[in-house]
This record gives structure tokens, sequence and C-alpha cells, in this order.
């Protein structure tokens, strides 16, 4: 849709202006990690999705790594355990800039509506 796709634009384009390490998202059906990859960002893509099937193929996606992830509850409690994945995975630390994208609310699996620009703490 129009909006999703301004807000993964949006995404892309804050990236650079902020010097993000890396855009996050969540997705169930791929559109998002695709939308985002498209725009070709300099920063690395991290997609979270409940759907296994997705995973092998957002392997092959531009720019795009891909971590299964189940447990799409409040949008803050999400945002922070894809963040705290991240940095147990040595992938993101303290002081960085990520931009984060998600569908609020989280429990019905929308679209993508939502930007959050995050520093790490």
């Amino acid at each position: 849709s129009f909006l999703s796709d301004a807000v993964c634009d949006s995404a892309c384009f804050l990236s650079k202006q902020t010097n993000a390490v890396g855009i996050v998202s969540m997705t169930l059906s791929g559109y998002t990690a695709y939308e985002i990859s498209s725009h070709r960002p300099e920063s690395p893509i991290f997609i979270f999705t409940s759907n296994e099937t997705l995973l092998n193929t957002l392997s092959l996606v531009w720019g795009v790594r891909g971590f299964y992830y189940d447990k799409f509850e409040s949008t803050d409690d999400t945002i922070t355990e894809v963040n705290d994945f991240l940095k147990k995975k040595k992938l993101i630390k303290k002081g960085d800039v990520i931009i984060n994208t998600a569908a609020i609310p989280m429990e019905i699996k929308g679209k993508t509506n939502m930007l959050k620009i995050t520093v790490i703490d």
C-alpha cells in the first residue's frame, strides 16, 4: 500500500541521515523486507518473522538478514526484545542508532505503519 511504502522509504532516508547501523522490522508476508531492500539502503536490514518458510526466501533478498521471532505482543515489548537480540548477537551496540518499523497494533499483523528512531542503551 502507499502508506506502507512511504514508511519503508522514510526508514531508508532516515537511516542515511542518522548514520543508522541498521533498519529493523517485523514482517509476516515479507513485503516490508522487499520494499526496504528495493531502496538499497547503506544500512543492513534486519527482518524478524514468524514465517519459517519466508526465512529461506529472505536470505536471497539484497541486504536482508532474517531472524525467527514469534512473540509479537505489544509494539514496545517487541521492539525492545528484537533490539536486545541484535545486541546479544553483537550486530548492534550501545550508542548505535537504528531505525525500527512495525505495524501497529502488532497483534493484528497489519501493514507497516510505524517508524521509530532508536538509540541503543
